[in-house]
């Protein structure tokens, strides 16, 4: 009795707060925008930049892409929270192990954007292949 319990005791697992909700909606909102705007720009600098023999064949690799990067990301997802979020919890709790998580996947991400960004910049520049 008394200061036992926290204000998160009372709220039962499936529970979602409005604000919460709100909050992923808005976040779902922000990630379609710039998702849409992504392909569109994709689809005009593909179009400028590779010769018109090849853009039947840059369209059908664009759209395999595009198809295994959703079936694939939610299983890799799957693998990398259940690797990090099932390690021993430490003395600091949980979060270490999140924050980890996410250290992972942004350095994998920005390296694989730097690497991409430097072999677009000092790659085959003169080339028109695929």
């Amino acid at each position: 009795t008394g200061g036992d319990t926290d204000e998160y005791s009372l709220v039962s697992p499936g529970y979602l707060s409005p604000l919460s909700f709100g909050f992923l909606v808005v976040l779902l909102g922000i990630l379609r925008v710039y998702s849409a705007r992504y392909f569109a720009m994709i689809g005009v600098v593909t179009g400028r930049i590779v010769p018109p023999s090849y853009q039947d064949d840059a369209a059908r690799i664009m759209t395999l892409g595009a198809l295994y990067q959703r079936s694939a990301a939610p299983v890799v997802a799957g693998i990398l929270v259940s690797v990090f979020m099932s390690w021993p919890q430490t003395a600091i709790g949980s979060s270490v192990n999140a924050f980890i998580l996410w250290t992972v996947i942004g350095l994998v991400l920005g390296l694989g954007a730097a690497a991409l960004t430097l072999r677009l910049r000092f790659g085959n520049v003169g080339t028109n292949t695929l």
